[in-house]
């Protein structure tokens, strides 16, 4: 019938529509953000701007900690290392790809987590800052210092996992709950490797940034497969034409 047709239609382009300003905002996100990043990396290299604050802040925080505080934010930073959040990420990208009868969640993972150490290994090299010095190291780091890789890894990592967990459960509550964990975490290992001296603010900023936009870029590429899967879907479940 004619006038079936011309309402299935009329729906299916509201969904392109709205569709259509999803994939707009979150591209202009991902771009501020990249953008932003940029910014705090062209003050990292020409040591100006944020990056005023980065020696006082380190040279402050090492001259005032104290030993409990030292050991609990030990603590916290280990959460952020790869060796912690890869098996977890893992775990339950396998657990909810089984649950769900899908590879989505271990392509996910993949990209989202690899990528990520990718992208941070790769920027580490061509920036080559130098971390702080080393009597101000509550724990002894080498390798390069912005962006932080524990505050990127974490951010992704602990997103990630909050991401896989709100697959297998529509309460609005527990998504809640994970996400905003995840976020606490994340900003709770930055901070960490700010308070040990093994990074200046600008690098921990930097990689809070860097972490944003890439799951940001990561969600869109995410959205736009599964709407491609939808959308076939959709045409063909459309009535024929007569």
């Amino acid at each position: 019938m004619a006038w079936l047709s011309v309402i299935w239609r009329e729906r299916v382009t509201r969904w392109l529509t709205a569709e259509i300003l999803v994939l707009v905002a979150g591209i202009f996100a991902v771009l501020a953000l990249a953008a932003l990043f940029v910014e705090v990396l062209d003050a990292v290299g020409d040591a100006d701007d944020l990056t005023v604050i980065d020696r006082p802040t380190v040279d402050w925080l090492a001259a005032h900690r104290a030993p409990a505080l030292t050991t609990v934010q030990i603590a916290i930073t280990t959460l952020g290392d790869a060796k912690v959040l890869v098996p977890l990420v893992a775990l339950a990208a396998i657990v909810v790809a089984w649950q769900l009868r899908s590879w989505e969640p271990v392509v996910l993972a993949l990209v989202g987590l690899g990528g990520i150490h990718l992208l941070t290994s790769l920027i580490k090299v061509l920036v080559a800052r130098p971390r702080p010095n080393p009597p101000n190291q509550a724990v002894p780091v080498t390798g390069f210092s912005f962006p932080s890789g524990h505050t990127t890894g974490s951010l992704v990592g602990f997103c990630l996992l909050a991401w896989l967990i709100s697959m297998l459960t529509r309460n609005v509550a527990v998504r809640w709950a994970v996400w905003s964990a995840a976020v606490v975490f994340a900003v709770l290992v930055g901070l960490s490797r700010v308070y040990l001296g093994v990074h200046y603010p600008s690098d921990v900023i930097g990689g809070w940034l860097l972490a944003l936009a890439w799951l940001g870029a990561v969600a869109i590429g995410a959205n736009r497969w599964n709407r491609r899967v939808e959308a076939r879907l959709w045409r063909s479940l459309e009535p024929p034409a007569r």
